[in-house]
């Protein structure tokens, strides 16, 4: 489990996430490679280890790519995805080519497996047989994760993938790939905005007399919607759910902006540390 917090607005997007990689134990062969790692693990339980990895990724100039979840099977849709994408395509372009590499995984049509097993080999363990080969493996593996209806919205709840970014006509938005829904950004600075808490944000709603403490915390008022107070507000966000579950979440909360700036659109990426946001 990880976290992610991204939201829209009329000249800019923003999308973070954590960097934690945490194990769940289900099998004895877990417990071998988390013992392997020096973790002393049980059936049943997280774990967090020392490694990291990233978890949004611009996609191209702009668009941005949030994917939790299984991470053979982000990486899986990220690597297909981004070697079908020119760094010029808006959000529509992407949105239409993410639903057919979707829509390709599903039914086992990988064409990257060179470049998904360099992106995951640092991270995962894909060898369960030694007999087998590595591509074999893990086509096992991505089997196992994938839902037998082959639809899309049968994918384990945990796995998300959504983008975020600018149309060719300048305006925002952002699209969940796995409902093929698409929600604009605001038409003004009144308007409400697209926000999502993926991973460990408990509480989460749709419903707006139901909305969670965090979501309340990054619903600001129109007078305070600058680039400056969204950054803050994410942060104290995810430095509170981070020391709540500090196994799933990490405290390095990972920036990535795109903004419009006279007309053109900038790439911003940086890190804040929100360890010493709630310190005892």
């Amino acid at each position: 489990m990880s976290l992610s917090i991204s939201l829209v607005q009329t000249n800019f997007v923003i999308s973070t996430s954590d960097t934690a990689i945490t194990y769940f134990a289900n099998t004895d062969k877990d417990i071998e490679f988390l013992k392997s790692i020096d973790i002393d693990a049980k059936i049943g339980e997280y774990f967090k280890t020392d490694g990291y990895v990233e978890k949004v990724f611009p996609l191209t100039d702009k668009v941005l790519l949030s994917s939790l979840g299984n991470h053979l099977l982000s990486r899986t849709f990220e690597v297909e995805l981004a070697n079908k994408l020119s760094k010029t395509d808006d959000l529509q372009t992407v949105r239409k080519v993410a639903q057919q590499t979707l829509n390709n995984i599903l039914e086992m049509k990988i064409e990257n497996f060179d470049s998904i097993i360099d992106s995951v080999s640092k991270t995962l363990r894909l060898h369960d047989d030694e007999s087998q080969s590595l591509e074999d493996d893990f086509y096992e593996i991505l089997k196992r994760l994938l839902p037998k209806t082959k639809k899309p919205a049968d994918l384990n709840r945990d796995f998300s993938i959504y983008i975020f970014g600018f149309n060719d006509d300048g305006t925002t938005g952002m699209v969940d790939i796995r409902a093929d829904k698409y929600l604009p950004g605001p038409k003004d600075i009144e308007s409400g905005y697209p926000l999502v808490l993926d991973g460990a944000a408990p509480g989460f709603s749709r419903d707006p007399d139901k909305y969670s403490d965090h979501q309340l915390a990054l619903i600001l008022p129109p007078e305070h919607r600058t680039l400056e107070n969204f950054i803050k507000a994410i942060t104290y966000v995810h430095g509170d759910i981070s020391k709540k579950h500090p196994i799933n979440v990490s405290t390095d909360c990972v920036f990535h902006i795109l903004a419009n700036v006279n007309s053109e659109i900038e790439y911003h990426k940086f890190t804040i540390d929100t360890s010493d946001i709630f310190a005892d």
